[in-house]
């Protein structure tokens, strides 16, 4: 037992040299594409989910979702809020009369977020924004990144509190004040918010795209302690989607089995305790086309 979390590791790096030539390259491809995106092989969450995992082939299950979404829908516009590496938004296609736009508060990723659009097919399609995404406008606020693991990286104070942690100021903005109202004008919309408990803000500011678009479904992140320490009641967010939404998890691996969602509770649990922690998917409601998801998705209906 003591020996097998070294063998792992050790598989894993020749599985990596194997193909890379390096155990950190500085670059990779996602599994299903041709092109690069630019890492930072020191953060452990690259090493793990971009590097150790893309070169055994495996992607997320989040990512896995996105593909099939953009594939089905072919969205004209496409937002995607804490990117990190780019591994939803650059991790497919889309058609030439796609906007993409990109929302990355971490400086050091966004930095290799404009090499990484560069290698895209659709970079002339995507714009960046380097911003601390909220519900309104205006001044700056603080944002914490811990360098060694990017995945945690939060506007929520109370969510880093280690001396490690890099603090950067940020200007503050609302998606509606960044995204053009002509990209969302009838649009048909794919997004993903995954902001580490700052995602109920977001959605505050994102009223006038989602309002103006014709299709909207997408992916967020629903931690309830995440939200919780960011002062928004899981159980009113929740609440609140669902008066736009029809909300859904999906209960399988590959993500093609989705459970509709009606109350807290039937957000999935990871831990044997009160925490509720998925990525939800959002189909917005009062929309005159059919058949939004996938053929192969199906849908078991809440009781």
């Amino acid at each position: 037992m003591p020996l097998r979390r070294p063998w792992r590791l050790l598989r894993s790096n020749i599985i990596v040299w194997c193909r890379y030539g390096t155990t950190k390259p500085t670059a990779i491809r996602l599994p299903g594409c041709d092109y690069l995106v630019e890492i930072n092989p020191n953060d452990r969450r690259a090493q793990k989910m971009l590097i150790r995992d893309g070169a055994r082939g495996k992607v997320s299950k989040a990512t896995k979702i996105w593909r099939a979404l953009a594939a089905h829908l072919q969205p004209t516009l496409v937002i995607d809020v804490g990117l990190n590496y780019g591994e939803c938004m650059l991790g497919t296609t889309y058609g030439p009369d796609c906007r993409m736009i990109g929302f990355e508060a971490n400086p050091g990723i966004f930095t290799l977020l404009e090499r990484s659009i560069r290698h895209h097919p659709n970079h002339s399609q995507i714009t960046l924004h380097n911003v601390l995404v909220s519900g309104v406008s205006g001044g700056s606020q603080p944002f914490f990144v811990d360098p060694d693991w990017s995945g945690t990286a939060t506007a929520v104070r109370g969510l880093h509190n280690s001396p490690g942690v890099l603090v950067h100021e940020l200007a503050v903005s609302s998606l509606d004040d960044r995204i053009p109202v002509e990209a969302s004008d009838s649009a048909r919309c794919l997004f993903k918010i995954d902001i580490e408990g700052y995602e109920s803000k977001a959605m505050a500011g994102f009223i006038r795209t989602l309002d103006a678009c014709r299709v909207a479904v997408g992916l967020i992140e629903f931690d309830s302690h995440f939200l919780s320490v960011a002062g928004t009641d899981p159980a009113v967010f929740l609440s609140e989607l669902q008066e736009v939404f029809d909300v859904y998890h999906a209960t399988d691996l590959q993500g093609r089995e989705l459970q509709e969602v009606r109350r807290l509770e039937d957000v999935p649990s990871p831990t044997k305790s009160d925490r509720r922690h998925t990525d939800l998917i959002l189909v917005k409601r009062n929309t005159c086309e059919t058949g939004l998801f996938p053929p192969q998705f199906t849908i078991a209906r809440a009781s």
